[in-house]
């Protein structure tokens, strides 16, 4: 099965431009750095499983809260977006069900990376929470070898059924 071919390769595309020979290749080697620019984790801890729900509640939560810390109660009239692209691991019924996400946020802005990420964090840190929740982890600095992309990629390579997008 051949992927489609994505023109350019701007920082306004989901997948870098190019044509790849399976749909695997392109999720393997395809993910745009430059729009995906976060990755979240969402887990429960040891033994604990979190539901598909819930994770798109928490991710819900963040970006409305963050749309709104970035630009403004007004943020639908400038075009702005949060975009998820989700990966589940694990399995639920084996208690180590988590998601990987990759995020980005569409719309001009001058937010660095690492102030995003702090505000995601401060974002699900303020929130309700179960004692058995643990805090969202935030990835942003691809540039020093971080390989989130590949990592969460690899599960819609071997796993298709693992992918969301929200």
């Amino acid at each position: 099965m051949e992927a489609a071919l994505v023109e350019g390769s701007s920082q306004n595309t989901a997948f870098k431009g190019g044509v790849f020979k399976t749909v695997s290749d392109a999720w393997r080697h395809g993910l745009n750095q430059a729009y995906w620019t976060h990755g979240i984790t969402i887990s429960l801890g040891n033994d604990l499983s979190v539901s598909d729900r819930h994770a798109r509640w928490r991710l819900n939560y963040i970006q409305s809260h963050l749309l709104k810390e970035i630009f403004g109660k007004d943020h639908e009239a400038k075009g702005a977006k949060i975009r998820f692209l989700g990966f589940k691991q694990g399995h639920y019924r084996t208690c180590n069900q988590h998601f990987h996400v990759l995020m980005a946020v569409e719309g001009s802005h001058n937010w660095s990376a690492q102030k995003i990420a702090e505000t995601i964090v401060a974002i699900d840190g303020g929130r309700q929470k179960r004692n058995w929740e643990k805090s969202v982890h935030v990835d942003c600095d691809w540039t020093e070898g971080n390989r989130f992309h590949a990592y969460v990629s690899r599960e819609a390579t071997f796993n298709p059924d693992s992918v969301f997008v929200m």
